[in-house]
């Protein structure tokens, strides 16, 4: 059960929202330090003395996971010093308008948004490339001790499974943006409230021409816990609202930037991302297509009124 005291709503089984690829400061902080660690210790064991059960590794191996973990560790570090000093500029703006949390909760562009699938879709090739070469490896130590590593072998097994779905989610995710490219959303104003109409217009590449039809979702997404048989706290995604339009081909081909309005509810909660369980707009952008769908989303700008 979910610990909240009012209706956590819809509860999303696997969320894939623009929240699931942020990063904060600190995260990308501590996991740049553990690759660091990895990749010198593979390093180290690739040029040097290393144990026997290393002994018949290929060198090449060693060194590619090493300078595969330095390299993701070099990267999340520099995206931790960017992250962490605009969100220092952002804090700033909080102690000259701590009413108006749209100033310095979310780095907002008032003009619009962009979907961000470039950078999604280079998380996901990292992510791909750094698991397959880690299983490489952890494949090639077990069947030299397969004996005494068959444990290892069966949890890496259970991890190819995994590597295999990052692997289609990548290509597919590849596919969509090459035939669709990046999307744009447009704010009419900015900030929207509850109670007011949340007026965009979405732009999306030339080949949306080839799109069947489009569904544009306005929904509310609350983080929360909940726990598991095990009597286990895990983070979880609520669905507390949702509005739907969906556009067929003649009405996608009549606009550049495709219009769509939705109405907020007078009763609905606004942006709120530092409380216990945070709340935050998002507008899902799913379009069917011959061949590969369009799939995308964007933060919205929908807060409380100050």
């Amino acid at each position: 059960m979910a610990e909240q005291a009012d209706n956590p709503g819809k509860l999303l089984l696997y969320y894939t929202g623009p929240l699931s690829t942020e990063t904060s400061a600190s995260t990308a902080l501590a996991f740049g330090l553990v690759f660091f660690g990895l990749g010198v210790l593979c390093l180290v064991l690739g040029l040097g003395p290393f144990p026997e059960v290393w002994r018949h590794t290929p060198v090449l191996l060693l060194l590619t996971f090493g300078a595969t973990m330095l390299s993701l560790s070099l990267g999340l570090l520099h995206f931790s010093v960017k992250k962490k000093s605009r969100e220092n500029a952002l804090e700033c703006n909080r102690e000259l308008h701590p009413q108006e949390p749209w100033l310095w909760d979310y780095d907002w562009d008032f003009q619009g948004i962009a979907d961000g699938s470039g950078r999604r879709l280079a998380r996901y090739w990292i992510e791909t490339w750094a698991m397959g070469v880690f299983l490489a490896l952890v494949h090639w130590v077990t069947f030299l001790d397969f004996e005494r590593l068959f444990g290892l072998l069966i949890v890496a097994l259970i991890f190819d499974c995994f590597w295999l779905f990052g692997l289609y989610r990548t290509v597919k995710a590849t596919l969509g943006r090459r035939r669709f490219g990046s999307a744009y959303l447009r704010f009419k104003k900015f900030p929207y409230h509850p109670g007011e109409q949340a007026a965009f217009e979405l732009v999306l590449g030339s080949n949306a021409r080839d799109l069947e039809h489009l569904t544009l979702t306005l929904r509310q997404i609350e983080v929360g816990r909940i726990k598991t048989p095990d009597n286990e706290r895990q983070t979880a995604f609520f669905e507390r609202h949702a509005d739907q339009i969906v556009l067929d081909k003649n009405a996608i081909a009549q606009h550049i930037g495709i219009p769509a309005t939705f109405n907020i509810p007078r009763d609905a909660v606004g942006t709120r991302r530092e409380t216990p369980n945070p709340v935050h707009w998002e507008l899902m952008v799913e379009g069917k297509a011959p061949g590969v769908d369009l799939e995308t989303c964007f933060f919205v700008p929908i807060y409380d009124r100050p």
